[in-house]
């Protein structure tokens, strides 16, 4: 019939949670799994963006959906990465960053001082 509405494929309607968070871990989650040949799905992705709360309660978070067959695999793979942690990219960020707040204050101290000799 004409009225009938288009069948939806098993595979998308076949959806079971694999995350429950915030949407910035949700996306960051989605885009490792897309990497690992995952496909995921947000529910009310533009609404929570665009305007979350009216969303309901819980208007903050979001739920990352995948298919039914693959949430072992998945859950498994994030688990993985959890323990293995972040990757590191070889720079020394934490010496660079001591660097820069000794800069800082040294360039404040240095202001100061010139600041106090231009008053005086």
């Amino acid at each position: 019939m004409a009225d009938d509405p288009p069948e939806v494929a098993p595979e998308y309607t076949d959806l079971e949670p694999v995350f429950f968070g915030s949407y910035v871990e949700a996306v960051t989650i989605r885009s490792t799994l897309d990497a690992n040949g995952y496909e995921t799905f947000i529910p009310n992705e533009n609404m929570k963006v665009t305007d979350p709360f009216v969303t309901g309660a819980n208007a903050l978070d979001v739920q990352l959906l995948a298919r039914a067959g693959e949430v072992e695999e998945i859950r498994a793979l994030l688990d993985e990465l959890r323990e293995r942690g972040p990757e590191r990219s070889g720079r020394r960020t934490p010496l660079r960053m001591g660097w820069l707040v000794v800069l800082s204050l040294t360039l404040g101290l240095g202001y100061a001082i010139w600041l106090i000799a231009q008053i005086l």
